[in-house]
């Protein structure tokens, strides 16, 4: 996690009485999902362990870097009183990613070869995090109506509360049918999303802002379309809208969004002046990334052996 542990942080210094101090990063009910006593539970628990770890430690070590969270580094630091030691971006060379299902990397590559240069949507929310039908449907109105080619690598658990994994199914084949072949393009499987995320004619990525999602945006340089789910991800998309490479789709409430919100977030990042200053600014970024040097990971690497000699020597 990038910004999380630094929000947990925050939670700590509220209940010193203490406001924080970064009002580009908030907790607020429109960036929160309703949860039942049992969830909330789990959520306390999570944060105890995290205090707890805390307190056991000699530094606290997170996957992130300094020119997108310095001032959120330095705050945590001094939150906790220990040192916070990123280690960079942290991520593989594209050669060294497991190629999947080489028949379906060439379909989906050869499709996405065929559409206009910047113009196709790619939606995905991960492996761990499940969208709920009706959100699922709002979405699939969504890029309907924004008239935008779009690729959605959707995933489904066996059973949610609302439908079944053939309902979330149906539901695809249905949008598919609709907008045609030459417009969308819904997987079900695996998908190359290092090489779509590098390709020419991707115009946005639309995520729901898992850290290591971010992460490979930022690097690749492409806007990003942010809808958050669950635990960080909201934090991980104000950073976004702060460093000014992405939009957040509007939500009362995490999953309370509908597809108008959806088309016209998309026809933004596509279309308007605004989208155009996304885009440069991502790519600004990307830049800065590909030429930074990893000088992290050697002062890290000193620090745990320095410790490692401390426990040998006590």
């Amino acid at each position: 996690m990038g910004l999380a542990i630094h929000t947990i942080g925050y939670g700590f210094k509220v209940r010193q009485g203490k406001e924080f101090p970064f009002p580009e990063i908030r907790l607020t009910n429109d960036n929160r999902r309703q949860k039942g006593p049992k969830d909330e539970q789990h959520v306390q628990s999570v944060l105890q362990h995290a205090a707890l770890s805390w307190q056991l430690s000699y530094f606290v070590i997170t996957r992130s870097f300094r020119e997108v969270e310095s001032k959120y580094i330095n705050y945590l630091s001094s939150l906790v009183g220990k040192e916070v030691l990123p280690t960079g971006p942290l991520i593989p060379h594209i050669s060294n990613v497991s190629a999947g299902n080489s028949q379906e990397v060439e379909s989906v590559m050869n499709w996405l070869d065929q559409r206009k240069s910047q113009s196709v949507v790619f939606v995905s929310f991960g492996s761990e995090y499940f969208m709920p039908y009706k959100e699922m449907e709002q979405l699939a109105h969504g890029l309907e109506l924004s008239g935008a080619c779009f690729i959605w690598v959707a995933r489904f658990p066996k059973m949610n509360t609302e439908g079944t994994e053939g309902d979330s199914k149906e539901l695809l084949r249905r949008l598919a049918e609709r907008v045609g072949p030459e417009r969308g393009l819904v997987v079900t499987s695996w998908a190359p999303q290092r090489k779509i995320l590098v390709h020419c004619n991707l115009g946005a990525f639309l995520t729901h802002c898992g850290w290591s999602s971010v992460i490979e945006g930022m690097q690749v340089g492409v806007p990003m379309l942010a809808l958050p789910m669950e635990w960080d991800q909201p934090f991980n998309a104000q950073l976004m809208v702060e460093l000014g490479i992405g939009i957040e789709i509007p939500q009362h409430g995490l999953g309370n969004f509908t597809g108008e919100d959806v088309a016209a977030s998309i026809k933004q990042i596509l279309q308007s002046e605004n989208g155009k200053r996304v885009r440069k600014n991502a790519q600004d970024l990307a830049e800065v990334i590909r030429n930074r040097k990893d000088d992290e990971i050697p002062y890290l690497a000193n620090k745990i052996v320095e410790l490692v000699s401390h426990a040998k020597e006590s």
